[in-house]
């Protein structure tokens, strides 16, 4: 199936997790689930957190990873004007 992006936004640095139920994003300063709708043949996006990332390179880029059992997110920002990049854990079922 294709599914077209809304305009002015693209899943860059998407991931799925390893039981294939879930992808996530970094996308215009958030972390977002993807949903594909099969009906407009659109993604939708779900904002989860802003990230904060001033971008200026790879390693405070967020790349979000998923674990294995899909719960949790980590990713890399640097947040808050830090030097460096940080890593932050992101726990999906206590939104």
């Amino acid at each position: 199936k294709y599914y077209k992006c809304p305009k002015g936004l693209s899943p860059i640095h998407s991931c799925m997790s390893p039981t294939e139920d879930l992808i996530i994003c970094d996308q215009k300063n958030y972390l977002s689930i993807i949903k594909f709708n099969d009906e407009t043949m659109e993604l939708e996006y779900e904002n989860i957190y802003r990230h904060d990332s001033t971008m200026s390179c790879n390693f405070v880029h967020p790349h979000p990873s998923i674990s294995n059992d899909g719960r949790y997110v980590v990713f890399a920002t640097d947040r808050g004007g830090k030097d460096k990049g940080n890593i932050y854990l992101l726990d999906l079922h206590s939104k």
